[in-house]
């Protein structure tokens, strides 16, 4: 009695790499990697993204593609295609000729910072695109209102309020377009001497920047 064979599709993997970019740069060459290539068949891979040089902040998936010099090679296999991703960040390093992605004064970048109960802290902060060009676009800072964040607190305080005010009719940071930089006045009357609080400023590329100061 005869026998069979069954001759199935070898199975084929292409993976794109995940990239990131800064807001305004070009897009870096796309890269993956192919598994399970047999008998040196010339098939290569494609990669392409919908993201461009002027895209905003954000993520964007990268798409591969099987590529076949032979349209009939290609039919032997069962190929599996996984995407990657594409994070379009804002630069790191200077920002209008200051520090980006950091608090700036009044508040100390290291923690350092002491203000007086019922003061008002002017919190401040650029965020810069790969040229340097501090952006003031609308909806840089998330959430809403688009406030600082408190993430933690150095001791205890039962019973007193600490959520985050403003002292201007503004719940929001606002964009100062002679300084451009971003600010929120920040209340402290509210807050407790001796305590060093913890805030974050959440950025609409998926980061935020981080700062403390304390309270005497």
């Amino acid at each position: 009695m005869n026998g069979s064979l069954t001759v199935t599709r070898a199975p084929l993997t292409i993976t794109a790499d995940d990239k990131a970019k800064m807001l305004n740069a070009v897009n870096p060459p796309l890269t993956g990697s192919i598994v399970g290539l047999k008998n040196g068949d010339a098939i290569t891979a494609a990669y392409s993204t919908s993201a461009t040089a002027a895209s905003p902040v954000g993520t964007y998936t990268i798409v591969p593609a099987a590529v076949d010099s032979s349209p009939s090679t290609l039919g032997n296999y069962r190929v599996t295609l996984v995407s990657g991703t594409l994070t379009v960040s804002y630069a790191t390093g200077t920002c209008a000729g200051a520090a980006g992605r950091t608090v700036l004064q009044p508040v100390n970048a290291d923690g350092s910072s002491v203000f007086k109960k019922g003061s008002t802290v002017p919190v401040k902060f650029r965020v810069c695109d790969a040229n340097g060009v501090s952006i003031g676009t609308a909806g840089v800072v998330t959430g809403s209102p688009a406030a600082p964040v408190l993430v933690s607190k150095s001791t205890g305080a039962g019973g007193v309020d600490e959520s985050v005010y403003s002292t201007t009719p503004d719940t929001s940071f606002r964009w100062d377009p002679s300084a451009q930089q971003w600010i929120y006045n920040q209340a402290t009357s509210n807050l407790t001497s001796g305590v060093a609080y913890t805030y974050k400023i959440p950025l609409n590329d998926g980061t935020w920047i981080t700062y403390r100061f304390s309270i005497r």
